[in-house]
């Protein structure tokens, strides 16, 4: 039997009213020529994005938008809405939640729009690093799959295309075998992997997703890691009290201070939950940190993460006395 089983996606969404998914999809293929609109946000370009021609740009930002109104039709079904009230809006998982398979079908089938196939796996799989639990329930992988429906909505289309999401893999939990192979697990742990033994809370999966969404766009930024630690303030004693009871100067909270990895993760949070919080924060060292995400993510994909979509998060350009978008 094979270790994953393959979730093929259909391209039809029987169950939303409001949108013809398949002439849409038709539509998507053929009307690739439109301008796209020029954005208000500073001038952070990749060569990638210089490069690329217009009828791209134009056929990213229609899926962008082609995708957002179905997601968003579905998620004002009266199916979701029962799904929502019953768990979403909850805290753990209960013994029947209402049509949790039909959205499943429908996450799988939306998934599609994205171009991201899913895997789920069904046998333990271990090697000297990391042991790979399977899915136990298919119940547990359906509620998983609605919660992760409304999380992933927050970023484009022309995102997960720019950072290379192919495959989301579902599983039981990834635990690492020895110490020693540490990095072997994070890589693993975040390569698109979602667990459902971990995964259970709305706040659970979706920050899951951020971690995930840090830990490969600084994997393809060249020398973020560096930058990064430079910025860090020198390393107090182990046996200093300096800072005991308050936060580190340079680290968001305590757990900042672990690691490179951790601190990334906790600002990147921030940034995608409260961006002012941590873009205007009074500690010069984070605002850079966030800052440093910020430019990062903007420049990884400059046609969805535009003025726009900052906000959306509250951010808007000249929004206080620092130009956030244009100072740099």
């Amino acid at each position: 039997m094979s270790l994953y089983r393959y979730q093929p996606h259909s391209m039809v969404l029987p169950s939303l009213k409001s949108q013809n998914t398949a002439s849409t999809l038709t539509n998507l293929a053929k009307s690739t020529d439109s301008t796209p609109k020029k954005s208000n946000l500073r001038e952070v370009r990749s060569e990638t994005f210089v490069n690329r021609s217009y009828k791209d740009i134009g056929e990213n930002r229609m899926r962008n938008e082609k995708i957002n109104a179905v997601i968003s039709d579905y998620l004002n079904s009266k199916e979701y809405k029962d799904f929502e009230a019953y768990f979403v809006l909850g805290t753990s998982y209960a013994p029947y939640v209402p049509a949790s398979k039909s959205i499943y079908q429908n996450f799988e089938k939306i998934l599609a729009l994205y171009k991201i196939d899913i895997y789920a796996i069904w046998n333990e799989m271990e090697d000297s690093a990391v042991s790979i639990s399977p899915v136990s329930k298919d119940n547990d992988m359906h509620i998983l799959a609605g919660i992760l429906l409304k999380v992933m909505k927050q970023f484009p289309y022309s995102f997960y295309k720019a950072i290379d999401l192919r495959i989301l893999t579902f599983c039981g939990d990834v635990k690492l075998m020895k110490p020693n192979y540490s990095q072997i697990f994070i890589r693993k742990y975040y390569n698109w992997f979602f667990m459902v033994n971990e995964h259970k809370t709305i706040d659970q999966v979706q920050r899951h997703l951020y971690h995930t969404i840090c830990y490969n766009l600084v994997a393809k930024n060249e020398g973020l890691n560096e930058k990064w630690e430079k910025l860090n303030p020198p390393k107090t004693p182990k046996n200093s009290n300096m800072f005991a009871g308050a936060p580190k100067p340079g680290y968001l909270n305590s757990k900042c201070t672990k690691n490179s990895t951790i601190d990334q993760f906790e600002v990147f949070e921030a940034l995608m939950t409260d961006p002012k919080e941590v873009i205007f924060h009074p500690d010069g060292i984070i605002a850079k940190k966030a800052r440093m995400l910020m430019d990062a993510l903007c420049s990884f994909d400059p046609e969805g993460i535009n003025d726009n979509w900052w906000a959306a998060r509250g951010l808007v350009a000249n929004d206080d006395k620092d130009d956030i978008f244009n100072d740099r």
